[in-house]
């Protein structure tokens, strides 16, 4: 009989769990940059835009649209220009540049 040796199975849990956390803290500040005060430019919308994308559909595979179409076109650039970036990478991105728009812009109180 053939054994893995135990160390395999702590890394797997480990990978697995750091997977789950940063999956989770994506989704919870995805919901969270939802609620800012005001509104971030456009640039920065893009970037969270493009970031979004490729950690939830990973690379475009999609028809780049016609340049007439402006906000179509500039979405689909920022999504392609993250081209071969990894979800997981995406997701921590989109984690730290949304935790900045957070900081920069606040948030809605609670009610």
């Amino acid at each position: 009989m053939f054994c893995l040796p135990s160390f395999l199975f702590i890394y797997s849990s480990v990978t697995y769990r750091a997977m789950t956390t940063i999956e989770e803290k994506f989704a919870e500040v995805a919901e969270e940059v939802k609620h800012l005060q005001k509104r971030p430019d456009n640039n920065e919308l893009l970037q969270l835009y493009g970031l979004y994308k490729q950690a939830t559909a990973g690379d475009n595979n999609t028809s780049q649209p016609v340049a007439l179409r402006i906000e179509a076109k500039s979405k689909w650039d920022s999504w392609n220009s993250k081209k071969g970036m990894s979800k997981e990478q995406a997701m921590k991105e989109y984690v730290e540049f949304a935790s900045s728009m957070k900081t920069k812009y606040g948030m809605e109180s609670q009610k």
